[in-house]
Protein backbone atom coordinates (compact mmCIF):
# COMPACT_ATOMS: atom_id res chain seq x y z
CA UNK A 1 0.00 0.00 0.00
CA UNK A 2 1.36 3.46 -0.50
CA UNK A 3 3.23 5.14 2.74
CA UNK A 4 1.95 8.53 3.65
CA UNK A 5 4.35 10.16 5.16
CA UNK A 6 4.07 13.16 7.80
CA UNK A 7 7.11 15.73 9.07
CA UNK A 8 9.09 14.86 5.78
CA UNK A 9 8.77 11.33 5.90
CA UNK A 10 7.55 9.87 2.05
CA UNK A 11 4.65 9.88 0.41
CA UNK A 12 4.87 7.59 -2.71
CA UNK A 13 3.69 4.77 -4.81
CA UNK A 14 1.56 2.25 -4.91
CA UNK A 15 3.92 -1.12 -5.62
CA UNK A 16 3.35 -1.30 -9.22
CA UNK A 17 4.30 0.99 -12.31
CA UNK A 18 2.71 4.50 -12.38
CA UNK A 19 4.77 5.92 -14.93
CA UNK A 20 5.26 3.45 -18.27
CA UNK A 21 3.17 5.75 -20.71
CA UNK A 22 0.08 3.76 -21.79
CA UNK A 23 -2.14 6.79 -23.26
CA UNK A 24 -1.39 9.78 -24.36
CA UNK A 25 -4.77 11.64 -25.14
CA UNK A 26 -5.65 14.71 -28.38
CA UNK A 27 -5.26 18.68 -26.57
CA UNK A 28 -8.35 19.89 -24.50
CA UNK A 29 -8.81 23.34 -25.00
CA UNK A 30 -8.67 24.50 -21.01
CA UNK A 31 -7.57 27.66 -20.75
CA UNK A 32 -4.20 28.23 -18.91
CA UNK A 33 -3.76 32.28 -18.78
CA UNK A 34 -5.69 32.62 -15.00
CA UNK A 35 -2.80 31.00 -13.64
CA UNK A 36 0.00 32.61 -15.16
CA UNK A 37 -1.24 35.81 -14.26
CA UNK A 38 -1.21 34.90 -10.64
CA UNK A 39 2.25 36.33 -10.84
CA UNK A 40 2.14 38.37 -14.04
CA UNK A 41 3.97 35.53 -16.13
CA UNK A 42 3.72 35.87 -19.83
CA UNK A 43 0.27 34.47 -20.98
CA UNK A 44 -0.11 31.38 -23.23
CA UNK A 45 1.11 31.64 -26.78
CA UNK A 46 1.39 29.69 -29.59
CA UNK A 47 4.78 28.90 -31.19
CA UNK A 48 5.93 28.19 -34.55
CA UNK A 49 7.96 25.57 -36.16
CA UNK A 50 10.60 27.93 -36.74
CA UNK A 51 10.17 29.38 -32.70
CA UNK A 52 10.23 25.41 -31.53
CA UNK A 53 13.31 24.91 -33.14
CA UNK A 54 15.07 28.16 -31.70
CA UNK A 55 13.78 26.80 -28.41
CA UNK A 56 15.00 23.43 -28.53
CA UNK A 57 18.32 24.96 -29.61
CA UNK A 58 18.20 27.14 -26.87
CA UNK A 59 17.09 24.68 -24.75
CA UNK A 60 20.19 22.36 -25.16
CA UNK A 61 22.65 25.04 -24.05
CA UNK A 62 23.59 24.36 -20.21
CA UNK A 63 23.60 27.37 -18.31
CA UNK A 64 25.91 26.50 -15.59
CA UNK A 65 28.47 23.93 -16.62
CA UNK A 66 29.67 22.51 -19.22
CA UNK A 67 31.09 18.77 -17.63
CA UNK A 68 30.65 15.63 -19.08
CA UNK A 69 28.61 14.36 -16.66
CA UNK A 70 26.71 14.97 -13.31
CA UNK A 71 25.83 12.54 -10.70
CA UNK A 72 22.02 12.59 -9.06
CA UNK A 73 21.89 11.32 -6.01
CA UNK A 74 19.04 8.60 -5.73
CA UNK A 75 16.76 7.70 -2.34
CA UNK A 76 14.70 4.53 -2.34
CA UNK A 77 11.18 5.03 -1.10
CA UNK A 78 8.49 3.14 -1.22
CA UNK A 79 9.89 0.82 -3.53
CA UNK A 80 10.84 3.45 -6.31
CA UNK A 81 13.39 5.74 -6.49
CA UNK A 82 13.24 9.25 -5.76
CA UNK A 83 15.60 12.65 -7.17
CA UNK A 84 15.57 16.31 -6.74
CA UNK A 85 15.60 18.92 -9.14
CA UNK A 86 14.38 22.18 -9.36
CA UNK A 87 12.06 23.97 -11.94
CA UNK A 88 12.70 28.31 -11.46
CA UNK A 89 12.82 28.30 -7.43
CA UNK A 90 10.95 25.60 -6.55
CA UNK A 91 12.77 22.09 -5.26
CA UNK A 92 10.74 19.26 -6.67
CA UNK A 93 11.75 15.86 -6.78
CA UNK A 94 10.15 13.18 -9.09
CA UNK A 95 10.20 9.03 -9.34
CA UNK A 96 13.15 8.34 -11.98
CA UNK A 97 11.49 6.66 -14.23
CA UNK A 98 12.60 4.67 -17.92
CA UNK A 99 9.16 4.06 -18.66
CA UNK A 100 8.21 7.59 -18.84
CA UNK A 101 9.44 10.67 -21.24
CA UNK A 102 8.50 13.83 -19.35
CA UNK A 103 9.31 15.71 -16.22
CA UNK A 104 6.19 16.40 -14.70
CA UNK A 105 5.34 18.32 -11.39
CA UNK A 106 2.45 19.61 -9.26
CA UNK A 107 0.73 22.86 -9.92
CA UNK A 108 0.72 25.29 -6.75
CA UNK A 109 -2.54 26.44 -5.04
CA UNK A 110 -3.94 23.12 -6.67
CA UNK A 111 -7.15 22.16 -6.00
CA UNK A 112 -6.51 18.30 -6.20
CA UNK A 113 -7.33 15.56 -3.26
CA UNK A 114 -4.00 14.75 -2.96
CA UNK A 115 -2.91 15.41 0.60
CA UNK A 116 -0.84 18.80 1.90
CA UNK A 117 1.62 16.43 3.59
CA UNK A 118 1.91 14.80 0.00
CA UNK A 119 2.47 17.36 -2.00
CA UNK A 120 4.78 19.56 -0.06
CA UNK A 121 6.91 16.05 -0.28
CA UNK A 122 6.89 16.16 -3.99
CA UNK A 123 6.96 20.01 -4.22
CA UNK A 124 5.51 22.28 -6.90
CA UNK A 125 5.35 25.02 -9.52
CA UNK A 126 4.16 28.91 -9.79
CA UNK A 127 3.29 31.24 -12.41
CA UNK A 128 6.61 32.55 -11.64
CA UNK A 129 8.93 29.13 -12.20
CA UNK A 130 7.52 29.25 -15.52
CA UNK A 131 7.75 31.52 -18.57
CA UNK A 132 4.86 30.41 -20.60
CA UNK A 133 2.54 27.61 -21.90
CA UNK A 134 4.05 25.95 -24.95
CA UNK A 135 1.60 23.86 -25.92
CA UNK A 136 -2.18 22.93 -25.04
CA UNK A 137 -3.42 20.56 -22.77
CA UNK A 138 -3.30 16.94 -22.62
CA UNK A 139 -5.13 14.25 -20.47
CA UNK A 140 -1.89 11.77 -19.62
CA UNK A 141 -2.69 7.94 -18.51
CA UNK A 142 0.08 6.49 -17.05
CA UNK A 143 0.65 2.74 -16.29
CA UNK A 144 -1.33 2.85 -12.77
CA UNK A 145 -1.43 6.29 -12.79
CA UNK A 146 -3.53 8.97 -14.14
CA UNK A 147 -2.52 13.14 -14.15
CA UNK A 148 -5.73 14.22 -15.96
CA UNK A 149 -5.28 17.70 -17.49
CA UNK A 150 -1.61 18.10 -18.14
CA UNK A 151 -0.50 21.88 -18.77
CA UNK A 152 3.06 22.09 -21.02
CA UNK A 153 5.11 24.85 -19.37
CA UNK A 154 8.77 26.43 -20.89
CA UNK A 155 10.48 26.12 -17.39
CA UNK A 156 12.41 29.28 -16.44
CA UNK A 157 15.18 26.68 -16.01
CA UNK A 158 15.11 22.92 -14.63
CA UNK A 159 18.10 21.58 -13.03
CA UNK A 160 19.32 18.05 -12.51
CA UNK A 161 22.39 17.72 -10.94
CA UNK A 162 24.57 20.39 -11.92
CA UNK A 163 23.23 20.38 -15.35
CA UNK A 164 20.55 23.35 -16.00
CA UNK A 165 18.70 23.83 -18.75
CA UNK A 166 16.86 26.74 -19.89
CA UNK A 167 12.95 26.77 -20.66
CA UNK A 168 12.53 22.59 -20.74
CA UNK A 169 8.94 21.90 -21.26
CA UNK A 170 7.39 19.95 -18.87
CA UNK A 171 4.05 19.01 -17.74
CA UNK A 172 1.91 20.75 -14.73
CA UNK A 173 -1.11 19.16 -13.09
CA UNK A 174 -2.92 19.38 -10.20
CA UNK A 175 -5.40 16.40 -11.13
CA UNK A 176 -3.04 13.27 -10.00
CA UNK A 177 -4.83 9.75 -9.43
CA UNK A 178 -4.39 6.13 -9.49
CA UNK A 179 -6.33 4.10 -11.93
CA UNK A 180 -8.65 2.97 -9.09
CA UNK A 181 -9.24 6.57 -8.45
CA UNK A 182 -7.46 7.54 -5.43
CA UNK A 183 -5.52 10.29 -5.24
CA UNK A 184 -3.35 8.27 -2.82
CA UNK A 185 0.03 6.47 -3.87
CA UNK A 186 0.50 8.83 -6.76
CA UNK A 187 3.57 10.47 -7.96
CA UNK A 188 5.42 12.89 -10.37
CA UNK A 189 8.19 11.75 -12.86
CA UNK A 190 11.65 12.55 -13.93
CA UNK A 191 11.16 10.60 -17.28
CA UNK A 192 14.05 9.16 -19.11
CA UNK A 193 12.37 7.93 -22.37
CA UNK A 194 14.20 10.22 -24.77
CA UNK A 195 12.32 9.45 -28.18
CA UNK A 196 8.84 9.57 -28.96
CA UNK A 197 5.95 9.45 -31.88
CA UNK A 198 5.52 13.06 -33.20
CA UNK A 199 2.31 13.68 -31.81
CA UNK A 200 3.75 13.22 -28.06
CA UNK A 201 5.12 16.28 -26.00
CA UNK A 202 8.60 16.80 -26.31
CA UNK A 203 10.90 14.55 -23.97
CA UNK A 204 12.85 15.74 -21.27
CA UNK A 205 15.93 14.41 -22.77
CA UNK A 206 15.10 15.59 -26.14
CA UNK A 207 15.70 19.04 -25.22
CA UNK A 208 19.06 18.63 -23.86
CA UNK A 209 22.33 17.34 -24.90
CA UNK A 210 21.91 14.00 -22.80
CA UNK A 211 22.95 11.15 -24.69
CA UNK A 212 23.22 8.67 -22.14
CA UNK A 213 22.38 7.99 -18.25
CA UNK A 214 23.45 5.21 -15.66
CA UNK A 215 21.48 4.00 -12.70
CA UNK A 216 23.60 2.88 -10.33
CA UNK A 217 21.28 0.90 -7.59
CA UNK A 218 24.30 -0.17 -5.31
CA UNK A 219 25.60 3.22 -5.13
CA UNK A 220 21.86 4.78 -5.54
CA UNK A 221 23.11 7.25 -7.83
CA UNK A 222 21.52 8.61 -11.06
CA UNK A 223 24.30 9.50 -13.80
CA UNK A 224 23.67 11.98 -17.11
CA UNK A 225 26.26 11.95 -19.77
CA UNK A 226 26.65 13.97 -22.52
CA UNK A 227 28.89 11.46 -23.85
CA UNK A 228 28.25 7.70 -24.53
CA UNK A 229 28.47 5.68 -21.57
CA UNK A 230 28.55 1.91 -23.18
CA UNK A 231 30.80 -0.07 -25.28
CA UNK A 232 28.83 -2.26 -27.25
CA UNK A 233 31.69 -5.03 -26.52
CA UNK A 234 30.95 -5.24 -23.43
CA UNK A 235 28.85 -8.41 -21.65
CA UNK A 236 25.23 -7.29 -20.45
CA UNK A 237 24.59 -4.83 -23.66
CA UNK A 238 21.55 -5.34 -25.66
CA UNK A 239 20.40 -3.53 -28.99
CA UNK A 240 17.02 -2.45 -28.18
CA UNK A 241 13.76 -2.75 -30.20
CA UNK A 242 11.79 0.17 -31.31
CA UNK A 243 8.32 -0.39 -30.78
CA UNK A 244 6.42 2.29 -32.04
CA UNK A 245 5.53 0.95 -35.18
CA UNK A 246 3.66 -1.47 -33.52
CA UNK A 247 1.45 1.57 -31.80
CA UNK A 248 3.64 2.28 -28.42
CA UNK A 249 3.71 6.12 -27.81
CA UNK A 250 7.78 6.00 -27.12
CA UNK A 251 10.97 4.66 -27.85
CA UNK A 252 11.16 2.19 -24.87
CA UNK A 253 13.85 0.48 -23.47
CA UNK A 254 12.92 -2.71 -24.51
CA UNK A 255 14.47 -5.75 -26.01
CA UNK A 256 13.61 -9.27 -27.15
CA UNK A 257 13.59 -11.74 -24.85
CA UNK A 258 14.76 -15.37 -26.10
CA UNK A 259 12.64 -17.35 -23.30
CA UNK A 260 10.43 -16.83 -20.59
CA UNK A 261 10.68 -19.32 -17.43
CA UNK A 262 8.13 -19.33 -15.04
CA UNK A 263 8.27 -20.74 -11.57
CA UNK A 264 10.84 -22.65 -12.62
CA UNK A 265 9.52 -23.74 -15.50
CA UNK A 266 10.12 -22.51 -19.58
CA UNK A 267 6.62 -21.20 -21.14
CA UNK A 268 6.36 -21.72 -24.76
CA UNK A 269 5.30 -18.82 -26.66
CA UNK A 270 4.11 -18.85 -30.14
CA UNK A 271 4.43 -14.85 -30.14
CA UNK A 272 7.41 -12.76 -29.29
CA UNK A 273 7.92 -11.32 -25.89
CA UNK A 274 9.26 -8.03 -26.13
CA UNK A 275 10.51 -6.82 -22.15
CA UNK A 276 10.45 -3.18 -21.45
CA UNK A 277 13.17 -2.06 -18.49
CA UNK A 278 11.04 0.28 -16.68
CA UNK A 279 12.73 1.71 -13.13
CA UNK A 280 9.51 3.54 -12.43
CA UNK A 281 7.69 -0.24 -11.97
CA UNK A 282 8.23 -1.80 -8.68
CA UNK A 283 7.76 -5.66 -10.03
CA UNK A 284 6.82 -7.16 -12.77
CA UNK A 285 3.77 -5.63 -15.30
CA UNK A 286 2.81 -8.56 -17.78
CA UNK A 287 -0.03 -7.34 -20.80
CA UNK A 288 -3.30 -9.48 -20.34
CA UNK A 289 -2.96 -12.46 -22.14
CA UNK A 290 0.32 -13.46 -21.93
CA UNK A 291 -1.26 -13.21 -17.90
CA UNK A 292 -4.01 -14.93 -19.06
CA UNK A 293 -2.39 -18.21 -20.88
CA UNK A 294 0.37 -19.05 -18.67
CA UNK A 295 1.17 -19.97 -14.78
CA UNK A 296 1.20 -16.28 -14.14
CA UNK A 297 -2.20 -16.59 -13.56
CA UNK A 298 -1.70 -19.33 -10.92
CA UNK A 299 0.43 -16.95 -8.93
CA UNK A 300 4.20 -16.34 -9.70
CA UNK A 301 7.04 -16.77 -6.58
CA UNK A 302 9.92 -16.48 -9.49
CA UNK A 303 10.03 -15.13 -13.04
CA UNK A 304 13.72 -14.67 -15.21
CA UNK A 305 13.95 -13.79 -19.07
CA UNK A 306 17.15 -14.71 -20.97
CA UNK A 307 18.09 -12.37 -23.76
CA UNK A 308 21.91 -13.22 -25.97
CA UNK A 309 23.94 -9.64 -25.15
CA UNK A 310 25.90 -7.96 -28.01
CA UNK A 311 28.96 -10.36 -27.39
CA UNK A 312 26.66 -13.65 -27.95
CA UNK A 313 26.39 -14.39 -23.92
CA UNK A 314 23.47 -15.33 -22.11
CA UNK A 315 21.64 -12.51 -19.97
CA UNK A 316 18.85 -13.76 -17.57
CA UNK A 317 17.03 -11.17 -15.76
CA UNK A 318 14.48 -12.09 -13.22
CA UNK A 319 13.30 -12.30 -9.68
CA UNK A 320 11.56 -14.12 -7.29
CA UNK A 321 9.62 -14.06 -3.27
CA UNK A 322 13.01 -15.21 -1.91
CA UNK A 323 15.31 -12.56 -3.19
CA UNK A 324 13.10 -9.35 -2.69
CA UNK A 325 12.97 -10.17 1.22
CA UNK A 326 14.54 -6.15 2.14
CA UNK A 327 14.12 -3.70 -0.27
CA UNK A 328 12.32 -4.38 -3.59
CA UNK A 329 8.90 -6.18 -3.45
CA UNK A 330 8.39 -8.65 -6.19
CA UNK A 331 4.30 -8.53 -7.60
CA UNK A 332 3.76 -9.89 -11.11
CA UNK A 333 0.21 -8.26 -12.07
CA UNK A 334 -1.43 -8.13 -15.34
CA UNK A 335 -2.18 -4.70 -17.04
CA UNK A 336 -4.34 -3.74 -20.18
CA UNK A 337 -1.65 -2.11 -23.31
CA UNK A 338 -3.98 -0.29 -25.60
CA UNK A 339 -0.93 -1.04 -28.42
CA UNK A 340 -2.27 -2.09 -31.66
CA UNK A 341 0.42 -4.82 -31.71
CA UNK A 342 -0.51 -6.16 -28.45
CA UNK A 343 -4.41 -5.65 -29.02
CA UNK A 344 -4.04 -7.40 -32.23
CA UNK A 345 -2.31 -10.22 -30.71
CA UNK A 346 0.99 -10.06 -32.60
CA UNK A 347 3.40 -9.71 -29.41
CA UNK A 348 3.39 -9.79 -25.52
CA UNK A 349 4.95 -7.29 -23.56
CA UNK A 350 6.87 -7.42 -19.81
CA UNK A 351 7.73 -4.47 -17.74
CA UNK A 352 10.44 -5.39 -16.07
CA UNK A 353 10.36 -3.26 -12.82
CA UNK A 354 13.02 -2.34 -9.96
CA UNK A 355 12.75 -6.19 -8.10
CA UNK A 356 14.40 -7.35 -10.91
CA UNK A 357 16.66 -4.47 -12.17
CA UNK A 358 17.94 -4.09 -8.73
CA UNK A 359 19.83 -7.36 -9.02
CA UNK A 360 21.93 -6.55 -11.98
CA UNK A 361 23.24 -3.96 -9.95
CA UNK A 362 22.70 -1.31 -12.41
CA UNK A 363 21.04 0.19 -15.99
CA UNK A 364 22.73 2.14 -18.40
CA UNK A 365 21.44 3.40 -21.99
CA UNK A 366 22.06 4.80 -24.86
CA UNK A 367 18.96 6.09 -26.34
CA UNK A 368 20.69 7.52 -29.39
CA UNK A 369 22.39 4.37 -30.10
CA UNK A 370 19.61 1.78 -29.51
CA UNK A 371 21.54 -0.34 -26.55
CA UNK A 372 21.03 -0.66 -22.87
CA UNK A 373 23.55 -2.51 -20.63
CA UNK A 374 22.44 -4.37 -17.65
CA UNK A 375 24.99 -4.59 -14.94
CA UNK A 376 28.59 -3.57 -14.74
CA UNK A 377 29.68 -4.97 -18.12
CA UNK A 378 27.37 -8.01 -17.33
CA UNK A 379 27.75 -8.59 -13.71
CA UNK A 380 24.98 -10.11 -12.35
CA UNK A 381 24.38 -13.00 -15.25
CA UNK A 382 22.19 -15.92 -13.38
CA UNK A 383 22.62 -19.67 -13.34
CA UNK A 384 21.94 -21.76 -16.81
CA UNK A 385 19.77 -23.47 -14.70
CA UNK A 386 16.90 -22.05 -15.85
CA UNK A 387 17.97 -22.66 -19.47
Amino acid sequence: PPSIGVGGAIAVATPQARATVIAHSAPSRRDVVSWLALAGAAPARALDAGSLRAQLAEARKPTTSTSTTTRVPMTLEGGTYVADFTVGAAACRAVVDTGSPFVTTRRAASTSAVDDDVGAYWGAVSPSDVSFSAFEDTYETYGLQIDGITGWFAANDVAVGDFVFRELVIGVTDDVRNRGGSARGVAPFLGLVKQRQRWIRPTFLEQTDVVSFELDFVKECLTLSRAAMIDERERGTLRMVDLRPYGAPVFHYAALCDSLWINGEPYASSKPIYCVFDSGTTGVLVSRQLFDDSDFNLGAFETHMWFTDTTGEDLVVGSSLRACRKSCLFIVSPIDVPWPGVENGDFHVIFVGLSALMNLRSMTVDADRGLVRLGPGGAGNASRKYR
